[in-house]
């Protein structure tokens, strides 16, 4: 009895963790969509379309200088010039010293909302040789945007055990006018490739208004490891070459795609666009040449067109220039409604550079204008950020209460799982019963046994006329049993005193049977069958 009771006691035990366990799951749901709504909230306040501004330091040759036509504010870039003065307004203006980390800090939130089925595009642009490469790619120990974002969406995806996430990888350059995969096999590192070889990538718009880019490398990545590795393999790929402005000029736009699907080829739930602008040039400084300078032209072109996209966003006109070129092509799903857009804006600090800083700060607030026409007074800026920081502080502890939900299903389902283990070595209490073998002694007896197991005589009502026995299945219930008496009484059982089993008395009965209907059939009269004969006539009359 004790042994029972300790059983029972666990099975209750094990019914609690599972309700338990229910009941976290929900909880877990219910505060993972109220993240998701604050975090929505605060994107929404911030800006879908949002713009950013990074200063970088001074280079070694630039060092002598101790004065920059350049001051900053948190918000705001302030660029003297001889008579004039002019400002500019971004989301964030990041100075020389600002590191990595914070500068991901503000993408981070844009990056999460991706899982919520928003298509994000981050976009370093500028002027070359202001460090966008950096911003996005990073060095060893000071990682960029890139490779911090694929480490925060494998972060995600090992937080939310509930949902089935795969991430798959893309690299491409748009080159020349042309698409070129970076991962592709077998595939050139430096810029003396075939220029006149057709590309095998296609981009098809569909309906819906998604893009899909036909013959792209696609792969699926499982872990933050493989995925840097293929993204080394990618970069690495990328064409370069040597100017006065840059030892290693980018000489292209390195898109690279990160795919967030339900299961392994299953749906599509957002795409990510991480992508590295090639610079905008004046050919007076760059002293590019040749081949060189059509690379450079080719970017111009290029940004010009995406210009011109900007523009048609801003003026909500009805057509859209996105295929007048390949970059603005491919990204015509991420740029638009519906999308989150954070765009990058890399100056120098040099009195030199001062031009391009201007041209590269007016895109800038053209972009930004999309959304933001015009500037807020200081009172709504402060109520502002007084509503940004609940936000933050609201999805912070979301998080922190989400992470310890984690910790407590994860207990909660080892401590479960060893249950169902203990139950399928050792048995449950509430298994089944197995009988052991009956002996049939007097079949009467053993139908009420059998009866009342299946509880047929528990509920005390009457049985219908169709289960109630006829005359034949009483008449041969009774010689059954006077055959089985006869067995008993015979000299065979009462010498060797045996008791036979349920089975053996009814193969004794069989082969009696089948001897009594050998005898039947062999003493056959065909007028037994005139009766029937004349009966079917009578049937066939009527």
């Amino acid at each position: 009895m004790e042994e029972v009771s300790v059983d029972e006691e666990s099975e209750q035990g094990r019914e609690l963790k599972i309700q338990c366990l229910q009941e976290l799951r929900s909880t877990r749901q219910i505060l993972d969509e109220k993240r998701r709504e604050a975090l929505d909230k605060l994107l929404d306040i911030k800006g879908s379309i949002r713009v950013f501004c990074r200063i970088r330091p001074f280079t070694a040759a630039e060092s002598w200088r101790k004065s920059s036509p350049i001051s900053t504010e948190s918000e705001k870039i302030n660029i003297n010039s001889v008579g004039s003065k002019k400002e500019f307004i971004v989301d964030r203006v990041f100075t020389e010293t600002t590191p990595q980390v914070d500068v991901y800090k503000e993408i981070e939130p844009i990056i999460k909302s991706a899982f919520d089925g928003h298509n994000v595009c981050v976009l370093a642009y500028g002027q070359t040789g202001t460090g966008k490469t950096y911003t996005m790619e990073g060095v060893r120990g000071n990682l960029g945007i890139v490779p911090r974002s694929i480490e925060e969406l494998f972060n995600k995806i090992s937080q939310e055990k509930s949902e089935n996430y795969t991430l798959n990888l893309s690299m491409l350059e748009v080159y020349l006018g042309n698409l070129r995969d970076l991962l592709a096999p077998k595939q050139h590192s430096s810029r003396s490739f075939n220029l006149t070889l057709k590309s095998n990538i296609n981009i098809m718009a569909k309906s819906s208004g998604s893009v899909e880019i036909e013959g792209l490398t696609d792969i699926e990545i499982s872990n933050f490891k493989q995925a840097i590795h293929w993204y080394n393999k990618g970069r690495k790929a990328r064409s370069t070459s040597w100017t006065n402005v840059n030892e290693t000029s980018s000489r292209s736009h390195c898109l690279t795609r990160i795919i967030i699907r339900e299961g392994t080829k299953g749906k599509i739930v957002s795409k990510i666009w991480l992508v590295d602008l090639g610079g905008s040039e004046r050919l007076l400084k760059t002293g590019a040449t040749g081949h060189t300078l059509d690379e450079g032209k080719s970017i111009n072109l290029s940004l010009s067109a995406f210009g011109d996209v900007i523009s048609a966003l801003k003026q909500k006109r009805h057509h859209v220039p996105y295929r007048n070129s390949k970059l603005t092509q491919a990204l015509s799903d991420s740029l638009g409604e519906g999308s989150r857009v954070v765009m990058v804006v890399h100056v120098s600090p040099s009195q030199n550079d001062l031009l391009e800083t201007v041209c590269s700060l007016t895109f800038a607030r053209r972009v930004r204008s999309i959304e933001s026409n015009k500037e807020l007074s200081e009172e709504t800026k402060r109520i502002r950020q007084k509503h940004i920081a609940e936000l933050d502080q609201h999805i912070q502890e979301a998080e922190m209460e989400l992470q310890n939900l984690k910790i407590l299903i994860e207990k909660t389902e080892t401590y479960l799982q060893e249950k169902n283990k203990k139950y399928l070595t050792e048995g449950s209490p509430r298994s089944p019963l197995i009988l052991d073998h009956v002996e049939f002694t007097e079949p009467s007896q053993n139908t009420d046994k059998i009866s009342r197991k299946l509880g047929h005589e528990s509920t005390g009502k009457k049985k219908p006329n169709f289960m109630a026995p006829t005359v034949s299945s009483k008449q041969r219930r009774n010689l059954t049993g006077e055959r089985v008496q006869k067995l008993k009484n015979s000299k065979f059982v009462s010498g060797k005193n045996l008791n036979f089993s349920g089975s053996q008395i009814i193969s004794k009965i069989t082969s009696n049977s089948m001897d009594r209907d050998a005898k039947r059939t062999s003493s056959y009269n065909p007028n037994w069958r005139n009766p029937l004969q004349q009966h079917r006539r009578r049937m066939t009359i009527c």
